[in-house]
Formats: structure tokens, C-alpha cells, sequence
């Protein structure tokens, strides 16, 4: 529960500037970063951005040009820290705006309440859905926006509904097809010869989740063997101990430990560079499809058609294998009713080594 004090509406001196409101995941930002021009070309002022310092890193490298100042804000740290949660909203709350606009689809408490406190003339935001608040919740938090935009009450893919909500508002046909990301400026390297590599990702936010690092091991020797090509395991410094497990149980394969050693935009240079990104569905798999490098995803089916399965128009590259082994297509889920698009709680370990062998084949003989 957040204190009371987030409710109070608070204005700073008036600037002539937007304030976009993004303070979702760091695949949600991927998925969605490309539209910022078109938001900010609609208003034809400067713009200021609160978001997730999850995705710092990246905002800054890729969007510094389209962003005059960025405000960051801590989840984590937000909802238990009151020192931090005080700094935070004073920053935030500190200047009055021409217009707020928070284009998150399944809004959430922390993020409506930021809407509530900053000071703007305008503050649009999507009619969304009830996933991350609960009914009475969302119906209390719609009250913090001028107006809501329309959106589909049909599943759609989460790079469509954000090309949903910058039609609306703007009026305009987006005309963007998918998401993009140029690491062309970006200087990484792991030490593995470019294009000759696989990029494992054991790590994910939620356990269940999680293909059993075990798993990618016997994976990793198996290409290894196969194709000759080189492992690296990346993710963050907390996924240290999950590459550990995978390359002590791969002796046989040449695995390069990345883990914590890269920053965001660092990631989707490796990303890049690799032959395949062999992923738990989580960020690393909206970085591969934004810099066109081939994906096996493994998923229990979380929200299905929403993050995953990509819509082969908007990426062709990606083999989503759910429990089963069965590869899910996009078209499946289309048209369905959005509260069809529900968190699963299938075990993700059902999925067998060799069913995911299957997709990383049908992607590597597609070279």
C-alpha cells in the first residue's frame, strides 16, 4: 500500500514540456521506445521521461536525442524506502507540465499514483485493462487522467497495442512496423568470434519461468558438438550462480561466462553479434527481435500473444516453444477476448531438452 501522501496532487513551477510516463519492464521499453518520436513530434515540444531505472542504461545510450532529462525511479526501492520514495516524488513533483501522457497499457498502482501527484494541464493515459490493479482499483485510478484512450478489448501483440495507443493519440497512422534498435555504436566484445556463437540466458525475473540450467547445459554441449559453435551465458550479476551450473555441467563445451558484465546496450550488442539467442521468456528476447537476431524462446505461457509469440510480419525469427514442445504461433491468439491473455503457472520444466533442440535447428538451418 502506498502512503497517503502519494494521492495529493502537486504542481512546481509550470514548464512548457511533456512528461511520458513509462515505469514497466525492460521489454515493455523495448517493445515500445520507438514511438517516442512520433509522441513528441504530436506535441512539437521537449520532453521529459519518469521511468524504470531498470532500463536506464538503454534509454540513455538510444533515446538521450529524443528525451531532454530523465527522471529514474527505483520500484523496489520506491515501495520500501520512505527516505528514497520522499527524494523521488519531490523530483518528480518539482516542475508543472503541458501534458502527461502514460501510454502503459495494464496500468499500476505506483505509476497511477506518480499520474496523480504531478502537476499537468493534460494527462492522457490508455482505457487498458484491470491486470496489474483489480476492478475497483483501476475504476479509482481512472479518475487521475483528463481523458483515456480507447483500446481494443481483443488480445493484441504489445508492440500493436502501443501503435494502438499513439494513433489514438495522435491521429495519425504510426506506420511503423517493428521494434528496432541500432547497436552499430555500441563496442562489446566477449572474446567469442563474432557470428560463431550462441548467447544462452537462463535467468528470468519469476522462478517459474526458469528452464532448469541443467537443461541448458545439455543444450550448450549438444550445439556444441553439433555446430561447433561457442556458448556464452549472459544476464545480470544476481544470475551468476545459475551460468555457473550451466558451464560446470557442459565440460565438453567452449562456454564463456558473461554474467553481470554488460550494461543493457552492451547485451544487444552481443545479442548482435551472436548466430542465436537461446532465452527464458524475459527481456534478452525483445532485444534479439529489436536487433534481428534469431531466438528460441522458451515459454510457460505468460500472457500468451501479448510479449510472445511475435507475429511473423513484425519478426520471423523467433520459435516460441511452450510446455509440450509444441511451437506457438501468434495467429492462435488474435481476436481472442483480452481477459483471455492471463499469467500461467505451467511448469516451464515440462519442456524437454530435445523439444527446444528442435526449434534451435529450424532456426540455424534457416541460415
Amino acid at each position: 500500500m502506498l502512503p497517503d501522501f502519494l494521492l495529493a496532487r502537486r504542481q512546481g513551477p509550470f514548464q512548457d514540456k511533456v512528461l511520458l510516463v513509462r515505469l514497466d519492464a525492460i521489454g515493455d521499453y523495448v517493445l515500445f521506445r520507438n514511438f517516442i518520436p512520433l509522441i513528441s513530434r504530436h506535441y512539437g515540444l521537449k520532453m521529459a521521461l519518469c521511468g524504470n531505472s531498470a532500463w536506464r542504461s538503454l534509454a540513455e545510450s538510444f533515446d538521450a536525442g529524443l528525451v531532454e532529462n530523465f527522471i529514474w525511479v527505483d520500484r523496489n526501492r520506491m515501495a520500501g524506502d520512505p527516505g528514497y520514495r520522499k527524494s523521488r516524488l519531490a523530483e518528480i513533483t518539482s516542475k508543472g507540465y503541458r501534458a502527461l501522457v502514460h501510454p502503459t497499457f495494464s496500468r499500476d498502482l505506483l505509476a497511477d499514483f506518480i499520474v496523480r501527484a504531478v502537476g499537468a494541464k493534460e494527462k492522457t493515459g490508455s482505457v487498458g485493462d484491470a491486470t496489474n490493479t483489480g476492478a475497483f482499483k483501476k475504476w479509482l485510478t481512472d479518475s487521475f487522467y483528463s481523458r483515456l484512450l480507447p483500446a481494443s478489448g481483443k488480445v493484441l501483440f504489445e508492440f500493436y497495442r502501443n501503435r494502438e495507443f499513439v494513433e489514438a493519440l495522435t491521429g495519425k497512422k504510426a506506420g511503423l512496423k517493428k521494434p528496432t534498435l541500432d547497436v552499430s555504436k555500441i563496442r562489446f566484445s566477449s572474446g567469442a568470434e563474432k557470428g560463431k556463437f550462441v548467447v544462452l540466458f537462463p535467468g528470468a525475473t519469476d522462478a517459474m519461468r526458469r528452464w532448469s540450467p541443467q537443461k541448458f547445459a545439455k543444450l550448450a554441449t549438444r550445439m556444441g558438438k553439433r555446430h561447433g559453435l561457442g556458448i556464452v551465458v549472459a544476464g545480470s550479476a544476481g544470475d551468476a550462480a545459475l551460468a555457473r551450473q550451466v558451464s560446470e555441467g557442459a565440460p565438453g563445451a567452449r562456454v564463456i561466462d558473461a554474467t553481470g558484465k554488460t550494461s543493457l546496450p552492451e547485451l544487444a550488442r552481443l545479442i548482435h553479434d551472436s548466430a542465436l539467442l537461446v532465452s527464458n521468456d524475459t527481456s534478452a528476447v525483445h532485444l534479439a527481435a529489436a536487433v534481428g537476431t534469431k531466438v528460441a524462446c522458451i515459454s510457460n505461457r505468460n500472457y500468451p500473444g501479448r510479449f510472445v509469440p511475435y507475429p511473423r510480419d513484425v519478426f520471423n525469427g523467433m520459435r516460441t516453444v511452450y510446455p509440450g514442445g509444441r511451437i506457438a504461433d501468434a495467429r492462435e491468439f488474435a481476436g481472442l477476448p483480452v481477459g483471455d491473455c492471463k499469467r500461467s503457472f505451467l511448469d516451464v520444466n515440462a519442456i524437454t531438452v530435445e523439444q527446444v533442440e528442435a526449434a534451435v535447428e529450424s532456426l540455424l538451418s534457416a541460415r
